[in-house]
């Protein structure tokens, strides 16, 4: 006589990495045991999506916390041998910058080194001028003064838009389900019985039955409060301009070849050229923004926690296409200091990237404390695409959908589990009742993004760049 278990019923709610690399763990290796639904509030790749609306990610080991370290080891292996993830990966190695009055340099090159990284540093004389005999075309000599950098051959850089589509298609051909519409796939209620989640409903009114629901919404984890109740401050939305340029020049194009990730802390990072279209894009670190539901052209009072701005909301509008006009003046302040040839080049894609920041940094997974069977994942903080490839074991095991055995590293040490859920648990002093949201980018600035795509006023960028906790 054979017996039979019954799959358990998971329902994961937003298919950007966290989400989707969790299904896909699941389907890959919990089928028979885990029976996964995945809903997307829009068509997959969603443009709203932050992975999946991107043509470059960069990917590193260096952290001045050895935790995300360690787990970064283990993705960059999943990087370099998932048929999967592997051709959209590109092992540039990355060069991490400073403006002077900051220790982050020191602190990630400790964490490398004990890790057994090789670190090259560029002298304590002259360091733009060691920096530009490796690459010339970085580095203004006159404006980089004080600053420090250090390279490493560790890390590059992924087609984010490309890996997500790739991780789907794994995922559908283990029989994985998606129901990716702005109805059918956007959750609009949780289905509760006393303290104890049933299910989801969605826009087209049905009803989606589960065991266990984990919500993966990311930077529109505030949108609808109801979802996840009494999230309060620990989710914070914010969205970090970005632009592109190209490369149409053969020769130019040439003799940009062989260049590293550039990461500036608090400035911004910016890709060498795709050897196949020739982009390059810049992300904006000086100022972030969000969406107030009350709107204010103030950047000093912000005690409230805003909402993010989707990108299908603009589609049409005279707001399509664009950054603000600080971010572009931003933009093209990080270029003159690191990358003068580029600091003129005509930009176009530009747009908003949103993610769902923590006060600490550190990412949010865990039950709900107050409904049995509700958990979320989320709070990558500018840090989570990279994990793409293995964060779903990470999330899974963590959230007790999968054994807590699969936490098993083939290159170096992984955390414990209980280094993992301590440092994700939900309500960490750090992130409950935040009084000023610039805590999140650590006293960056913070600007009402309508408010500034319609005023469009530059001329503000060095004051923007002076504040800081």
């Amino acid at each position: 006589m054979s017996s039979s278990v019954t799959p358990k019923k998971v329902i994961i709610v937003g298919a950007g990495a966290f989400g989707l690399s969790t299904a896909l763990y699941l389907q890959r290796y919990q089928r028979g045991k885990v029976d996964v639904l995945l809903l997307e509030a829009g068509s997959f790749p969603c443009i709203d999506s932050a992975s999946g609306n991107d043509t470059s990610r960069a990917i590193r080991l260096d952290y001045a916390d050895p935790f995300y370290s360690r787990l970064a080891q283990e993705t960059i292996r999943a990087w370099k041998t998932d048929p999967v993830f592997m051709p959209h990966y590109r092992g540039s190695g990355r060069l991490g910058a400073q403006p002077p009055g900051h220790t982050n340099v020191e602190k990630c090159k400790d964490v490398l080194i004990r890790s057994g990284v090789d670190v090259e540093d560029f002298g304590d004389e002259d360091k733009v001028a060691m920096l530009q005999r490796k690459w010339p075309l970085l580095g203004n000599k006159e404006k980089l003064q004080g600053w420090d950098f250090y390279f490493t051959k560790s890390g590059g850089w992924a087609n984010p838009r490309e890996a997500v589509i790739s991780a789907m298609e794994e995922y559908r051909s283990l029989g994985g389900k998606l129901i990716d519409d702005a109805q059918k796939g956007r959750v609009v209620d949780n289905i509760l019985e006393a303290n104890q989640i049933r299910g989801v409903k969605t826009a087209d009114g049905q009803s989606h039955w589960a065991d266990h629901v984990i919500y993966t919404t990311g930077a529109f984890s505030t949108l609808n409060k109801k979802l996840i109740p009494n999230l309060g401050t620990q989710i914070q939305p914010i969205g970090f301009a970005t632009a592109h340029w190209k490369l149409e020049d053969a020769e130019e194009l040439k003799a940009w070849e062989g260049y590293p990730v550039v990461d500036i802390y608090h400035n911004g990072y910016f890709f060498p050229p795709d050897p196949t279209t020739g982009l390059m894009k810049l992300g904006l670190g000086i100022v972030g923004f969000t969406h107030d539901e009350v709107p204010t052209s103030s950047w000093e009072d912000q005690s409230d926690v805003g909402i993010a701005l989707r990108n299908t909301d603009l589609v049409g509008t005279n707001d399509a296409g664009k950054i603000p006009a600080i971010a572009e003046e931003g933009i093209r302040w990080v270029l003159r200091r690191w990358a003068p040839s580029l600091a003129d080049k005509e930009f176009f894609d530009m747009k908003m990237c949103w993610d769902a920041m923590t006060p600490d940094g550190g990412w949010l997974i865990d039950h709900h404390p107050d409904i049995r069977g509700l958990s979320v994942a989320t709070g990558g903080s500018g840090h989570g695409f990279k994990f793409l490839p293995a964060v779903g074991k990470f999330i899974a095991a963590t959230l007790g959908v999968a054994p807590e055995d699969s936490i098993v590293s083939e290159v170096g040490q992984l955390p414990s589990l209980d280094e993992m859920r301590s440092k994700w648990r939900w309500g960490r002093p750090a992130n409950v009742n935040v009084k000023d949201r610039k805590v999140v980018l650590q006293g960056r600035p913070i600007l009402n993004v309508m408010h500034h795509l319609r005023a469009q006023t530059p001329g503000q960028i060095n004051d923007m760049v002076r504040c800081r906790l």
